[in-house]
């Protein structure tokens, strides 16, 4: 449990890092960034997320689900993740030419706000160039490596942070910063990713092991793609609906969600080692069953505090333009909590490599959450795309219960998850009466006294164990010394 935790505040100050400006520095870019400008630039990171799925058909899936097959066995490991970078690069070349002689002329029908000249050639540039980490990081990850993952994701972020806040606040860039600023990057976290590659996996070509990864991975990509249409389509359908400053606004207030999802995927990439080595273990279930707790737990927390915190933290380090991402952001930050949970309940597919049921999960819900979009923002706009997106992922982590539960049950401390669902539920309640009951400072100093306040009702209830409590430094060990 202790290792797990130290992965997972390693991961998460890595991924804070790759994604410190879309989270951390939203406040900033608003004060940098027009609505518009900051539209722009969520239009090319949607068509590049969506690029990202074809460039990488999940292969990063067989990578983790196989490692541990190959653990001990050098050559074999060699030979296997050798071949899937060999085929990543060629695969990822010829999908950027095509790309390159399609592009001038499919992109401005898709998404008219982003002229090939310059935006495809930057799509281009980011798609390529990610296919070099995908072996990498999914190694570092399954050997719970976190130390070389965040050593080369901060090495990254620290010349996209500096790089683009240069371009932008120093040259005026606007969204061409951002744009340089993502790009350079990538090509300084190649290095690594290259030497890496060089000295421990090398390039091979065994058709049988490829076969066999893209048996396990082709069934992912619908399921990724669904995923990318319920994470970004709806940029899509708000510039075609309301225009590109208004995806700016929406992009905005969807940092909110994405904090969520940041320590989410962070504690997830500790926790997968674990549940894999242990969930077959009828002896370990028990710890299986707290690792869970402590995962919601995590997911839980931020999730309520964003809901609570989102509305003051908008509008008073926003700049006034975004000033309706206010009512959105408790809404995807509810998001958050649901996308969270989702990875809990996946872990069993991809255990039991049953995963060809995904795409039909992530199909129903991004075929809702479109619906939903085309349905709402004619009448409600943004907040209407900001409900779709709730519901979607709800819909989503819904139906992945249903499945998993099909194949094997997960272990759960019942009693403990009731009691810190009961004590979210109230503290976001009682945060959202307290929206502009108060001004400015005041309102925020109230909303987190309230949720301290939950914390303490957490520890009042029994929540965690002696163990737990003295591990938070909250007990005093009765052998220890007065």
């Amino acid at each position: 449990m202790r290792r797990l935790f130290l992965n997972t505040v390693v991961y998460t100050l890595g991924e804070v890092a790759l994604q410190v400006l879309s989270v951390v520095f939203m406040p900033l870019l608003t004060r940098l960034l027009s609505p518009t400008d900051l539209g722009k630039y969520s239009l090319v990171t949607m068509v590049v997320g969506a690029l990202a799925y074809l460039y990488n058909p999940a292969l990063h899936g067989a990578v983790t689900r196989y490692f541990y097959e190959h653990e001990h066995d050098e050559p074999a490991r060699r030979r296997f993740q050798g071949t899937i970078v060999a085929f990543l690069l060629l695969w990822g070349g010829a999908l950027t030419g095509v790309f390159l002689l399609v592009g001038p002329w499919l992109l401005p029908h898709i998404v008219p706000a982003l002229p090939f000249h310059p935006y495809g050639y930057f799509i281009a540039a980011i798609a390529g160039l990610g296919v070099l980490g995908v072996v990498p990081t999914a190694a570092w990850a399954a050997s719970e490596r976190s130390r070389a993952f965040i050593g080369a994701t901060l090495l990254s972020s620290s010349v996209n942070l500096g790089g683009s806040l240069l371009m932008v606040a120093g040259f005026g860039m606007a969204v061409f910063g951002l744009l340089w600023g993502r790009t350079l990057s990538l090509l300084v976290l190649a290095v690594p990713y290259t030497l890496y590659i060089a000295r421990n996996i090398g390039l091979a070509w065994d058709r049988p092991q490829l076969t066999r990864a893209l048996r396990f991975s082709i069934p992912l990509v619908p399921h990724l793609l669904a995923h990318w249409v319920l994470n970004a389509s709806d940029r899509w359908l708000i510039e075609r609906y309301r225009g590109t400053s208004a995806v700016g606004i929406y992009v905005a207030s969807y940092a909110f969600i994405d904090g969520v999802n940041l320590l989410a995927s962070s504690m997830n990439r500790a926790w997968v080692p674990l549940f894999t080595r242990s969930f077959a273990d009828p002896e370990k279930r028990p710890t299986v069953a707290r690792s869970i707790t402590y995962f919601i737990l995590v997911v839980a927390s931020v999730s309520t505090s964003l809901v609570v915190l989102s509305p003051s933290i908008v509008r008073l380090f926003f700049a006034p333009a975004y000033g309706a991402a206010a009512g959105l952001a408790p809404v995807l930050a509810l998001g958050g909590l649901a996308q969270g949970l989702y990875y809990v309940y996946v872990a069993v597919l991809f255990f039991h490599a049953r995963n060809g049921v995904l795409p039909f999960m992530t199909v129903l819900a991004g075929t809702a959450n479109v619906l939903l979009n085309i349905l709402w923002l004619p009448t409600f706009g943004i907040v209407g795309a900001a409900w779709a997106t709730l519901l979607g992922y709800v819909i989503l982590t819904l139906g992945v219960r249903w499945a998993s539960r099909r194949v094997a049950r997960l272990p759960f401390e019942v009693a403990r998850l009731a009691k810190l669902t009961v004590v979210c539920a109230v503290v976001m309640l009682l945060g959202t009466a307290l929206d502009y009951a108060l001004t400015g400072w005041l309102e925020l100093g109230a909303k987190l006294a309230l949720l301290l306040a939950g914390g303490g009702v957490l520890v009042a209830l029994g929540f965690f164990s002696r163990e737990e409590l003295r591990a938070l430094g909250l007990r005093q060990n009765k052998n220890s010394a007065p």
